[in-house]
């Protein structure tokens, strides 16, 4: 198993590419980072902000704004998963 240090660093190395960029500007898209994600269905505005979530931590590491010291706050890291 990697280090979360090492896979952040690789998810920084994919998206720095400009093929990274491409689809960095995809999943933007589709994690609807510039618009809202308020909508009438709580179940679905929960659904839609969970997946700008994700997009918006992508975007924090590829910018440089997250920090492995970051992880040790109690909130929900995407790479803290049990294989």
């Amino acid at each position: 198993m990697h280090s979360n240090f090492e896979q952040i660093q690789a998810i920084k190395n994919v998206f720095s590419s400009d093929e990274g960029k491409k689809a960095l500007e995809g999943i933007r898209k589709a994690c609807s980072m510039d618009n809202t994600t308020f909508r009438d269905n709580p179940t679905l505005m929960a659904f839609e902000e969970g997946r700008r979530s994700i997009g918006l931590w992508i975007h924090e590491i590829v910018s440089g704004d997250y920090t492995v010291q970051q992880e040790s706050q109690e909130q929900y890291d995407p790479l803290d998963i049990e294989d």
